[in-house]
C-alpha cells in the first residue's frame, strides 16, 4: 500500500497551483484543473486516510488531531461557487494551511504504511511474469495450489497495471504471500520445483522476508482450505 496522504497532497497541490484569481479567466475548477480521474483518486485517497487513522486509533495510537482535520481536506472536492469570469483563487481549492496538515499526516503515516521501492516493483513485475509462465508449464502442481497462485498473480497484475488500484494495494504483503506460495510449490514433487525455488529467492522484499516465518503457517493453511 502506498501512502494515501501523499497522493492527496500531490493532487491538491497541483490543483492549487493551477488555480487563478485573475479577472476574466474562466473558472479552472470547471475546465481542467480537476480531471475526473484525479477526483476519483483524491476521494479514494481521503477515504484510505480515514480508514488508516481509524485502524490506528483502534490500535491505541493517538491520531485525534489528524481525524479532526479530515473534513477540511475534503473541501478540495467541492467546486467553489465562482462565476466563469471571476476565476478561482488558490484558497478556493484548498488553503495552504490545510495542505500543510496533509503533508504532516503523510509524514506520520510513513511510519505505518508499508511500501516497496521502485526497484522492488520492477523485481516483482518480472517475478510475476515468470511465475505466470511456469504456472502454465508445471502440469504436476496440485489444483488447489495452482488456483491459489493464479488468483494471487492476477491480483498483483491488476495492481501493477492499474495506477489507481496500485496506490492503495499492499505490495509488500502481496510479496509475502507470493513467497509463501512459491515455497509451497517447491515442496511438491513436480518438474518445476527447482524453478519455483528460484522464484522464491528472487523476491527481494525486506518486509516480506522479515515476516516470512510468521506468515507461512497462515498462508499454507489458507491454500489447504482452498481459499
Amino acid at each position: 500500500m502506498g501512502n494515501p496522504a501523499r497522493v492527496a497532497h500531490e493532487i491538491l497541490t497541483a490543483w492549487r497551483e493551477k488555480a487563478t484569481a485573475k479577472p476574466g479567466v474562466n473558472n479552472p475548477a470547471l475546465i481542467g484543473v480537476r480531471k475526473q480521474a484525479d477526483i476519483v483518486r483524491l476521494a479514494t485517497a481521503l477515504s484510505e486516510i480515514e480508514a488508516l487513522l481509524g485502524q490506528l486509533e483502534r490500535d491505541g495510537v493517538r491520531v485525534k488531531a489528524y481525524r479532526n482535520q479530515i473534513p477540511d481536506w475534503w473541501s478540495g472536492l467541492i467546486v467553489p461557487d465562482y462565476s466563469p469570469g471571476q476565476g478561482v483563487p488558490p484558497d478556493g481549492i484548498i488553503t495552504a494551511e490545510h495542505l500543510d496538515e496533509i503533508d504532516a499526516c503523510a509524514s506520520f503515516l510513513d511510519f505505518y504504511v508499508r511500501t516497496l521501492s521502485p526497484e522492488h516493483y520492477d523485481n516483482l513485475r518480472a517475478v510475476v511474469a515468470a511465475a505466470r509462465k511456469l504456472l502454465e508449464e508445471d502440469e504436476g502442481l496440485s489444483q488447489q495450489l495452482r488456483m491459489y497462485i493464479h488468483r494471487l498473480l492476477r491480483e498483483i497484475e491488476h495492481a501493477l497495471d492499474d495506477d489507481a488500484m496500485g496506490e492503495t494495494f499492499d505490495f509488500a504483503e502481496a510479496a509475502l504471500r507470493l513467497r509463501v506460495a512459491f515455497q509451497a510449490a517447491q515442496q511438491e514433487d513436480t518438474s518445476g520445483r527447482g524453478t519455483w525455488h528460484t522464484l522464491w529467492t528472487a523476491i527481494a522484499s525486506g518486509s516480506a522476508a522479515n515476516m516470512l516465518t510468521q506468515g507461512v503457517g497462515v498462508v499454507i493453511a489458507a491454500i489447504a482450505a482452498g481459499s
